[in-house]
């Protein structure tokens, strides 16, 4: 209620004001609400060109691609 009265109030903003609902939302949830299980996960590979992994991302329609190296273990970059 504080926080919808200061956006009402315009004390902050919309954004301002979804990024601490989200955060607030974030810290209720266990890790298993969010995390993608190592079985489904879609990576990409480090030295993979692009033609190769931009149908990958069509497809899978996730937000966040975990770049790895050799093995799955080797992770380099979201």
């Amino acid at each position: 209620d504080v926080l919808r009265d200061a956006a009402a109030r315009q004390i902050m903003d919309a954004e301002a004001l979804n990024i601490i609902f989200g955060a607030l939302q974030v810290s209720d949830m266990r890790a298993r609400d969010i995390m993608v299980p190592r079985a489904q996960l879609v990576t990409l590979r480090v030295d993979q060109p692009l033609e190769e992994f931009l149908p990958v991302i069509i497809e899978s329609q996730h937000s966040r691609y975990p770049v790895i190296g050799d093995e799955l273990d080797d992770v380099r970059g979201i």
